[in-house]
């Protein structure tokens, strides 16, 4: 298996047990009352802390890392995006679907759109490698 497809496999499950801690999260607000683009937003913040560990310690592990230092920042950076992306998509989906859709059903919907940017967003900025040898010469 090509080392991209694998690293793309781990990618996915990693994310997919970082979504069932988002989704439970977000239903379990949900359940107290919070609003629906508030609940979208707690969620990925809970998953987003699971995912970021996994991600850094065994997904897009095994090269080093260009910048390392300021790796949490950049992630912040996209987990602020991923968290727009997510409301927008809870929202618009919210408005274009009948009324008696259920919550979950409109949230994992835009779990797919913000996935998506995600996933980009960590592959080619977050966790960006240098694919460059090293050089062992001293050169």
């Amino acid at each position: 298996m090509s080392r991209k497809r694998h690293e793309f496999l781990r990618y996915g499950a990693t994310v997919a047990l970082g979504l069932i801690v988002d989704l439970a999260a977000a239903r379990s607000v949900l359940a107290i009352g919070v609003p629906i683009e508030l609940a979208a937003v707690i969620g990925v913040a809970f998953g987003a802390i699971f995912n970021f560990v996994v991600l850094d310690l065994w997904a897009f592990a095994g090269q080093k890392a260009i910048g390392s230092g300021s790796r949490r920042l950049r992630y912040l950076g996209a987990l602020g995006v991923t968290m727009a992306v997510r409301a927008a998509a809870v929202w618009v989906l919210a408005a274009l679907l009948p009324a008696q859709t259920a919550p979950m059903v409109i949230l994992c919907l835009a779990v797919g759109v913000s996935f998506t940017a995600n996933f980009l967003l960590s592959k080619h900025w977050v966790f960006q490698r240098d694919d460059q040898p090293q050089s062992t010469s001293g050169e």
